[in-house]
């Protein structure tokens, strides 16, 4: 027994420091993240109440009324602690309209500055006239005061509304740019993903071999112009629908040399959309699921179709595929191409635009991509 309570209590000791450990470094992360997130912010706030603590405390010296220096000094960073309150909670408001347009944005702000300014003036007056000066209370000279400290503090709440809202502008413009650059390698890996090359390849070897020179040829002039608009597309880029389908007929100008009659391709196009811009191979996923999900597990010919058009304030743009011997339908849950796609979207468009996929029991399968018309 005594063996047995020799070995238990040391691995007792080390699972309970290990744990510790673990709860010591998720907290380290935790502070970590909210500080990269927020640090800015919370440095920006202190560091404006501050200096408005210090510039009034200052200009009562300078002005000949030291006495205020001591008797308003309490209730000064009272005050000053209530404005960074209130800036913080703006903040954090302003912050869930991260999807909304610039001009809510602004608009939100000037009205939640206007709000805080009022919230600040009401408390000052009883924090300052009723506590700290002991004024006797009179409604119409309160009402006075107030209005006269709100105007007087306006500047500042609307200022750090600015400042904030710029940083912000600046934080998802951060933001975007790295997902960004992380969405043009997945991308790419779309584009030049090793199965689809070897694929290519293969077919072209097979055309030289069999002595079927045009259809060479023009297998490797429709991969030369995909991989030039590759190179030349960028994620921030935004082109018209268009230019859009005509990169993906090149994509299915490929494909279709590679599976001939299995693979029959139509588009539905609204000629009303046509100069509408989207995020360049936002369509490029859908089109290789298609292809991969649906022609290379079909043994008959299947229906690819491209659709754009307008509903209501939307344009949506549609890749469905239909196979004659139900192979097309496919699981719905979000694959690598879906999920680049919805963060592209997100980044570029907030909540305004979103993805959906389908799939029925007669073997088809559709995806959907709903953006703000224009």
């Amino acid at each position: 027994m005594a063996g047995t309570s020799g070995v238990g209590l040391p691995h007792s000791s080390d699972a309970a420091g290990r744990s510790a450990q673990s709860a010591s470094t998720g907290v380290g992360i935790w502070l970590r993240s909210t500080w990269n997130r927020h640090g800015a912010v919370l440095v920006l706030t202190l560091s404006l109440w501050v200096a408005n603590f210090l510039s009034l405390t200052a200009r009562n010296w300078f002005w000949g009324e030291p006495s205020y220096v001591f008797t308003l000094s309490g209730a000064r960073v009272v005050m000053s602690s209530c404005g960074a309150l209130l800036c913080l909670i703006l903040a954090h408001l302003n912050g869930r309209l991260g999807g909304a347009t610039l001009r809510r944005q602004i608009v939100v702000a000037l009205i939640g500055s206007l709000i805080a300014t009022l919230v600040w003036a009401i408390i000052n007056q009883i924090v300052i006239g009723v506590i700290a000066q002991r004024t006797p209370f009179e409604f119409s000279m309160a009402i006075r005061t107030i209005l006269l400290n709100s105007l007087g503090m306006l500047w500042m709440f609307v200022a750090w509304s600015g400042v904030w809202l710029a940083m912000s502008i600046n934080r998802r413009l951060s933001e975007t740019l790295l997902l960004a650059a992380n969405a043009q390698n997945e991308m790419l890996r779309y584009q030049l993903n090793p199965h689809f090359m070897f694929n290519t390849l293969s077919a072209l070897a097979t055309f030289i071999s069999e002595g079927q020179a045009t259809k060479a040829e023009q297998i490797v002039l429709n991969l030369s112009r995909f991989l030039r608009a590759s190179i030349d597309s960028s994620p921030l880029d935004l082109v018209t629908v268009e230019d859009e389908i005509a990169v993906q007929r090149e994509y299915l100008s490929i494909e279709q040399l590679r599976f001939e009659d299995r693979l029959k391709v139509t588009f539905d196009l609204d000629p009303l959309v046509l100069n509408c811009r989207v995020p360049s191979f936002i369509l490029q996923p859908l089109v290789e699921n298609a292809i991969k999900h649906g022609v290379a597990r079909s043994s008959t010919p299947i229906a690819v179709t491209i659709s754009a058009g307008r509903e209501g304030e939307n344009l949506l743009l549609s890749v469905r595929n239909a196979t004659q011997d139900e192979v097309g339908g496919r699981s719905t849950s979000p694959g690598v191409g879906l999920q680049n796609i919805r963060r592209r979207l997100a980044l570029r468009y907030g909540d305004r635009a979103h993805l959906t996929a389908s799939s029925d029991n007669k073997g088809s399968y559709s995806a959907t991509i709903a953006i703000p018309f224009g």
